[in-house]
């Protein structure tokens, strides 16, 4: 069964990796990076969408993507991945 990708609107509210990963396990999240640590991983932002298909996930990060060109957004899965299969994508 396929369930639909959330969107979620700009002005969500700032929340740490550890909340996001809380509030939406073993989904896919796309978020606004607002703050990073000193390698340059996201720690903290805003919650564009998410939703358990990754597909729809990136559907929903282009769509995004292009009405937001400057924005700072990483895509990650909640749940168990390998670390090099998530990323910032500035």
């Amino acid at each position: 069964e396929r369930q639909a990708m959330a969107t979620v609107k700009r002005k969500e509210k700032l929340q740490s990796e550890a909340e996001i990963t809380a509030c939406y396990p073993k989904e896919w999240v796309t978020v606004e990076v607002v703050t990073t640590d000193r390698k340059g991983y996201w720690k903290g932002g805003r919650v564009i969408a998410h939703g358990p298909n990754r597909e729809d996930s990136l559907k929903r990060l282009r769509y995004w993507r292009a009405k937001h060109p400057e924005a700072r957004i990483a895509h990650v899965f909640t749940g168990p991945l390998m670390a090099e299969e998530m990323a910032i994508l500035n």
